[in-house]
């Protein structure tokens, strides 16, 4: 039997900041519709590649379908912050998760988790003599303040709803440069370009 540490969860912070996760969903759609009909549109309508007002709203449009990263070409520390919040909720027992289940769900790699944060990091190793390759990821419930669920969709109300948005938001295919698509890791970028 490996044993594994247990990491507990009493709160997240919602990625769509309390608000609809449809609308911020549509925003990008919409952005990312915008972004591919714009070159058509300017060759439509015969303004050159040359033209200033193009050029404007391109850079503009660039700087949103940005491959998640800064003006350097690194990774945007926003998305390496969205990318850990993933980590946390991408393998998350449900309420239809089944008792054997359990055993591959709810477990993340303690290397991945530390890599993301700080390459540096070592966890410590259970009693001096294991060290772990997996935690287990538990939650806390509405009541009593001290249980913990397996299932996210048990867990307190504020703390499922950050989890369904990350695990809803972190499915997106990868985001890439100039692709034409603008992707919800990519529009939290925008302020690190």
């Amino acid at each position: 039997t490996e044993i594994r540490p247990i990491l507990k969860f009493d709160s997240l912070i919602d990625i769509a900041g309390g608000g609809s996760l449809s609308d911020r969903i549509d925003l990008i759609s919409e952005l990312t519709s915008i972004t591919t009909a714009l070159d058509a549109d300017f060759n439509t309508l015969g303004i050159s590649s040359t033209n200033s007002t193009r050029k404007s709203l391109t850079a503009a449009l660039s700087k949103m379908d940005n491959g998640a990263k800064d003006k350097n070409n690194a990774t945007c520390k926003a998305a390496t912050a969205f990318d850990i919040i993933y980590l946390l909720v991408k393998n998350i027992a449900d309420n239809s998760t089944s008792a054997t289940g359990y055993k591959s769900k709810n477990l993340i790699e303690l290397k991945e988790l530390t890599s993301s944060v700080d390459n540096t990091l070592i966890f410590p190793a259970a009693l001096g003599i294991y060290t772990p390759a997996k935690a287990r990821l538990v939650y806390a419930t509405d009541s009593p303040a001290t249980t913990y669920t397996d299932s996210y969709e048990k867990a307190e109300s504020s703390l499922y709803t950050a989890m369904k948005n990350a695990k809803s938001i972190g499915a997106e295919s990868p985001s890439v440069k100039g692709d034409g698509k603008v992707s919800f890791r990519e529009l939290i970028c925008i302020g690190e370009n």
